[in-house]
């Protein structure tokens, strides 16, 4: 088995010890990232999450959901928004909180009501979802938070 690569097995077995499911899977944790290469579709993915950053971080409408994000990500250093939906009483929020995890947020548009985390995955994990454009935006938003994660901790 290759480094970065592990296999899920997982047996049911009725109380008798009979088998009614077993089922297997190899999954990656790595090794299927997008290459960069400077096309321009990076560079628009680019100029996208960087406003999507600043504004996460600059913008006042935004301070109290940037507040709830800190709160429940305590280590946040950086964050970009790779999908956002608006609808009618919530906004809908994929966020890579600094370069190891994408958070799916429910964000009420309604003040008296709370925000809600839908999901959790590792970079990994959400990788494997994604089509190849989405793969094409996480690594650029990886490639950022990890420029922006060292210029933050002086390694620049």
């Amino acid at each position: 088995m290759q480094e970065g690569c592990f296999f899920l097995f997982c047996k049911i077995t009725d109380v008798d010890g009979s088998w009614l499911i077993e089922a297997g899977c190899m999954i990656s944790l790595g090794g299927n990232e997008v290459k960069l290469v400077g096309t321009r579709t990076e560079q628009a993915l680019r100029e996208q999450l960087i406003l999507s950053n600043k504004t996460l971080f600059e913008d006042t409408d935004k301070a109290a959901f940037l507040t709830y994000i800190r709160e429940k990500f305590p280590g946040l250093e950086t964050a970009y928004i790779l999908h956002w939906i608006p609808e009618q009483e919530e906004d809908f929020y994929k966020i890579l909180i600094n370069d190891s995890i994408v958070v799916d947020i429910e964000m009420p548009r309604l003040a008296q009501k709370n925000p809600i985390i839908k999901s959790i995955l590792l970079v990994p994990q959400y990788r494997l979802r994604l089509s190849k454009v989405n793969q094409i935006k996480l690594a650029v938003a990886m490639n950022l938070a990890g420029s922006t994660l060292i210029q933050d901790r002086g390694f620049s």
